[in-house]
């Protein structure tokens, strides 16, 4: 393919597995809806479409003047020779619709990453992938499946200096061709005031927690479960946990076997997060790892106190006892004496200048405004 002159914008593809409610989906819709047009021109192409999402999502993207391309509809097979036979076709016609539009950069995230050298092959001159995750549990198949398209790569955005450093660890990246650009959120959409009122007081009302996130081992659900198991009966609360995923039963066998039904509750998927949030008097993150955390960006716009993991990533938004309260990461023990501590010996000042401070810190470093400006710079590095 032929490098477009300076005067044409830059033709950028996203490259993801599916339409998908989930952070790094949400981060780069956000991020290419507001792209300057007079110097990019944004493309989204999915894998496949096994999503119900997928026609809200398709309608945002192309509300924004962004064409949205799914290579397969078919369901994913059970046996692995049919599972290999798709992976290929959709190689396949990943290479004809990168023939047929010649974008400058293609952009891949999440499984999308495995196809970069198709992408290579089809000769698009710029080749970037963006790391959104520690991926502790990422199978072994795809780790080296990366490791071999190393040659592929021209560079790659990690969204903290955590998970900078673990991609180097795994895939063996110079640290050079890495660069740490955080995620960012919509601020006017998630801001609220800060005012005392805004936090519950214990002795006259039932504290409101929260979490949110998908499903997953990673996320650590299962262990906020088995903490507030463990609290004081003299607590008054109630936690509502939103999303979906495979830990689905899971969880609810979990909540059914303490007797919290009628305490906790899974609520699905939640299409107006900011009001989710602003029901909240502390979100909970009890992550096991995290390469950031957007929830808790959101959260911290939003006014909400946040207890969270010491997770690597986390640790990079927030100070213990300072914008927030942490705990070490996988402990039941520990996430229920942190609950205990912040629902009843510490101070309610202290978890309103908290959640000041954290607020103060997303407005200064985790704007979406800020991130896209970050996103632009860099591409522009690549125009020939």
């Amino acid at each position: 393919m032929k490098r477009k002159n300076n005067n044409q914008p830059i033709k950028i593809v996203c490259l993801t597995p599916r339409l998908f409610v989930g952070g790094a989906e949400r981060l780069m819709i956000d991020i290419f809806s507001r792209l300057d047009r007079q110097r990019f021109q944004p493309l989204w192409c999915c894998l496949e479409a096994d999503s119900d999402e997928l026609v809200n999502w398709r309608a945002e993207l192309e509300k924004n003047d962004i064409a949205v391309t799914i290579l397969t509809n078919k369901q994913r097979p059970n046996n692995k020779i049919g599972r290999l036979w798709r992976l290929i076709a959709i190689g396949w016609r990943l290479w004809r619709y990168l023939r047929k539009t010649q974008p400058d950069i293609v952009q891949t995230q999440l499984f999308a990453d495995i196809y970069r050298p198709i992408a290579k092959l089809a000769g698009v001159p710029t080749v970037i992938g963006v790391e959104h995750n520690l991926d502790y549990d990422e199978p072994a198949w795809t780790r080296w499946a990366k490791l071999i398209g190393r040659w592929s790569i021209t560079g790659i955005i990690a969204v903290s200096w955590a998970v900078k450093q673990d991609i180097v660890r795994r895939y063996r990246y110079s640290s050079d061709k890495v660069e740490v650009i955080y995620n960012g959120i919509d601020w006017d959409k998630f801001f609220k005031p800060i005012i005392g009122s805004n936090l519950s007081n214990p002795v006259q009302s039932t504290w409101r927690l929260g979490a949110i996130g998908r499903l997953t081992e990673q996320k650590g659900f299962d262990i906020l479960i088995k903490a507030l198991a463990k609290l004081p009966q003299d607590i008054s609360w109630q936690c509502s946990i939103a999303g979906t995923g495979p830990q689905a039963d899971y969880l609810n066998s979990l909540i059914i076997k303490f007797g919290l039904s009628d305490k906790i509750k899974l609520i699905g998927l939640q299409a107006d997060v900011p009001r989710f949030l602003n029901s909240l008097d502390w979100l909970i993150v009890p992550s096991r790892w995290e390469g950031l955390g957007l929830v808790i960006l959101e959260a911290g716009a939003a006014g909400v106190p946040v207890l969270a993991s010491q997770a690597d990533g986390i640790k990079e938004i927030i100070s213990h006892k300072h914008s927030g309260y942490l705990i070490l990461p996988g402990g039941v023990d520990e996430l229920a004496d942190g609950l205990v501590d912040v629902l009843t010996k510490i101070n309610q000042s202290d978890h309103l200048v908290w959640a000041q401070n954290l607020q103060k810190k997303v407005e200064k470093n985790f704007s979406i405004i800020m991130v896209v400006k970050q996103y632009q710079n860099y591409y522009e590095r690549f125009r020939q």
